[in-house]
């Protein structure tokens, strides 16, 4: 059902062009959802060693933390001392039957375990398995 000007395959070409596009948004949007974004003034590493005081050291500030709730990872940014920004990635590996907590690696491969509390008390605690005495701690307070 084509004419002598193609004005049939035009419209048939822009109806698969918008069906694409409408797609591709939708995908964003869909992808966009299962991000939940927190924010945090600080972030620090903490030392704790049983009958020591508890010592720390800031490494940045302007947090910001987000989770995947499809692929429950994470991507923490901050800016540090020199104004740089840094990220942080996490990447989900299980439920660590011995302590019942979620085990991620980063992107050095290193695993630690992260607690989230940032609903409850503004805090989110990553626990390296390798110095479980260090931690990374984020505050809002």
């Amino acid at each position: 059902m084509e004419n002598k000007s193609g004005k049939v395959k035009v419209k048939t070409s822009r109806i698969k062009m918008i069906k694409l596009l409408v797609l591709i948004l939708l995908v964003g949007t869909l992808s966009h959802a299962q991000i939940t974004s927190y924010k945090a003034k600080h972030c620090f590493y903490v030392r704790d060693v049983q009958g020591e005081p508890i010592t720390e050291k800031p490494l940045g500030s302007n947090v910001t933390i987000k989770f995947d709730t499809f692929f429950k990872s994470y991507d923490i940014t901050y800016i540090d001392e020199k104004g740089q920004l840094i990220k942080l990635t996490f990447s989900y590996q299980f439920e660590d039957p011995q302590y019942k907590l979620p085990l991620y690696k980063d992107v050095k491969d290193h695993a630690c375990f992260i607690v989230n509390k940032m609903s409850e008390d503004k805090t989110l605690f990553v626990i390296y398995k390798e110095i479980p005495d260090w931690r990374l701690e984020i505050r809002d307070k």
